[in-house]
């Protein structure tokens, strides 16, 4: 029998700040900041087929376009991990990250940002 060198990972998908506890246990982060750049690495996953477990905070879960729910829906990799966020977290306006990442490259390193 052949033995298959097909090597899945896990990737998690989380936003700024919610990322460390992952990085610290050796897991494959992305941050993302809003719908589009999840539906962006959704589409990523799918086209690599490398990703095992892609995990996401369940509050994204309404944040996947048509599209990727009909290819989750069709694919059995990667499976779909849905993790719980603290109440006390609250997801951030897609604007207010895209300043904070804009801030983040000018200056080095990331601020809070609350748009009004």
């Amino acid at each position: 029998m052949e033995k298959s060198e097909t090597k899945l990972s896990l990737l998690v998908l989380a936003p700024w700040g919610l990322d460390l506890g992952f990085r610290l246990g050796g897991a494959q982060v992305k941050n993302v900041s809003g719908k589009d750049s999840l539906n962006r690495e959704i589409e990523w996953v799918f086209n690599k087929k490398e990703v095992g477990i892609l995990a996401m905070p369940e509050p994204m879960k309404d944040w996947i376009n048509k599209s990727n729910i009909k290819i989750i829906g069709q694919s059995i990799f990667p499976v779909i991990v849905y993790y719980r966020l603290p109440e006390d977290i609250e997801l951030v306006p897609e604007s207010e990250e895209e300043v904070a990442d804009i801030v983040q490259r000018a200056i080095g390193f990331r601020l809070k940002i609350k748009l009004k």
